[in-house]
């Protein structure tokens, strides 16, 4: 879904090159600032943080500018327009303007278009039929007379939803209800869920941004669907409560998905913010916490739920190498080599290093370096026997479905080599995907302390991706056995 636009018109500085009429255009990647000046204007040599104020006095702040083109109009022999057209990364609209590499910013504060699904109390809202007496006693000395059949829309004044300690910050989820005065039309009140994060040290917009990105991977993993947030809100140290926090556009953030939120989600989320509070936090925290050692590896992931229920081969071998990409304290044992083994692999690498540099020689020495180390084989499986712990019943030959979906992988990334009849496997290659993502995201849920056990006993719909899975899994796995791929028991 396209973000919305927002135009903004005003003075903005050059530098020393003076200053241009520009017009900013908000609207995601579509986003540009046209720049209108009486004299020409080198593109290279424009600042990539460029401030302006608008005509209604706000201060904005373009950062990160790349050029997009530019036009030359004259008119006459002497007047000429130059129009140049530039790619803000991040617009900031504010009093003040922002300095991109100062360490100001201390809240943060954002929402999706999916959260109040996600993490949002249902309870908290509710639509009740009063009894006109205690309806009277509740609005008190009121001209309006109360009757039978009367209705009452209630927030129940639980704001807080959950509150955590994380490396990030303090992370609070809450509501933000608002509504109007009753009119003829009627009166409602409506909520948005957000996110806040409160630092113990003010941070730049870089990092701020980047630890925005850090929840919104956890949040794309707990929902198997895309998230991402267009915008944020951004308090200074130097602003007190009462001030407006500035608003950052963040230009460059991917769609969210088009795809209409299946109503029923909340009853399939592995975990729920507002009736198991504790476990959600736990699990968040923990999550946050192992995120640097496993940047890449998660990165990767979020990039293969981005698809959606589109499948290729790309998306299979990045599923494949995630798991390459995890610290050692998430594999396996490498295995012990027997001491012959490891004297003739030295002496292999001494004869080759005195060989001439080519790509054979140095693909031999790769290898050797490798040797006694965890294969991808055996780093996968070794995340699924952590599924296999509390699920072997619903996951029958999982292992084998794994070590099926890594010589796939194998056959894009080296080519054909072994026993793999590819014609045999090509119809499986979504399935080797899910499995793959599966395995990941509920091998990490686990270790941050997830209730697998209560997930499994209760009942689901097949609206989230992880109930999906585990409904077709069977099935697909008999299929399978008939194509004579796997071995059932």
């Amino acid at each position: 879904m396209r973000a919305p636009s927002e135009i903004y018109v005003g003075n903005f500085k050059l530098d020393e090159a003076g200053e241009a009429i520009g017009q900013l255009s908000i609207a995601g990647s579509r986003s540009e600032l046209v720049l209108s000046t009486s004299f020409a204007v080198d593109m290279e040599s424009l600042p990539h943080e460029i401030y302006g104020r608008s005509t209604k006095g706000e201060a904005i702040s373009c950062i990160d500018c790349i050029p997009r083109g530019q036009t030359n109009t004259i008119h006459g022999e002497e007047n000429s327009y130059t129009s140049s057209t530039l790619f803000p990364h991040y617009v900031v609209i504010g009093r003040e303007w922002l300095d991109q590499s100062a360490a100001e910013i201390d809240s943060i504060s954002f929402t999706t278009e999916e959260l109040g699904a996600l993490v949002g109390d249902r309870l908290a809202f509710g639509w009740i039929f009063p009894k006109p007496e205690d309806l009277k006693a509740l609005i008190g000395d009121s001209r309006e007379e109360v009757f039978d059949g009367a209705q009452v829309a209630y927030f129940s004044g639980k704001t807080t939803i959950a509150e955590l300690e994380t490396n990030l910050g303090r992370i609070s989820i809450f509501n933000s209800p608002s509504g109007e005065s009753g009119t003829a039309h009627g009166v409602g009140i409506t909520n948005v869920v957000r996110i806040s994060v409160d630092m113990s040290e003010p941070i730049t917009l870089n990092e701020a941004a980047t630890r925005i990105l850090v929840i919104l991977r956890f949040l794309t993993m707990l929902s198997g669907r895309h998230q991402t947030a267009h915008q944020f809100t951004a308090r200074r140290f130097s602003q007190d409560e009462l001030s407006l926090p500035d608003t950052v556009h963040v230009c460059m953030a991917r769609a969210s998905s088009v795809e209409k939120l299946p109503t029923s989600l909340r009853f399939d989320l592995p975990l729920d913010a507002a009736t198991r509070t504790v476990e959600f936090c736990n699990v968040m925290s923990s999550w946050i916490a192992r995120d640097p050692k496993r940047l890449a590896a998660r990165v990767q992931h979020a990039n293969g739920i981005e698809y959606g229920n589109r499948y290729t081969t790309n998306r299979l071998v990045a599923a494949a190498n995630m798991f390459d990409l995890l610290p050692k304290e998430d594999c396996p044992q490498p295995p012990e080599l027997p001491d012959r083994l490891l004297a003739a692999a030295s002496q292999t690498r001494l004869l080759f290093r005195d060989l001439p540099v080519s790509p054979q020689r140095d693909s031999m020495l790769q290898a050797l370096s490798r040797l006694g180390s965890s294969t991808l084989t055996s780093k996968v499986k070794h995340r699924g026997e952590i599924l296999l712990n509390s699920l072997e019943p619903w996951f029958p030959e999982l292992l084998q479905v794994l070590g099926l979906a890594v010589k796939c992988r194998n056959y894009f990334v080296h080519g054909p080599s072994g026993d793999l009849d590819y014609e045999k496997v090509y119809p499986f290659l979504p399935f080797f995907t899910e499995t793959l993502e599966f395995t990941f995201s509920v091998s990490e849920l686990v270790e941050c302390g997830w209730d697998v056990e209560r997930w499994s006993r209760a009942g689901h719909t097949m609206s989230h991706s992880f109930t999906e899975f585990r409904a077709s899994y069977r099935e697909r796995v008999k299929a399978l056995e008939v194509a004579g791929l796997v071995r059932g028991k």
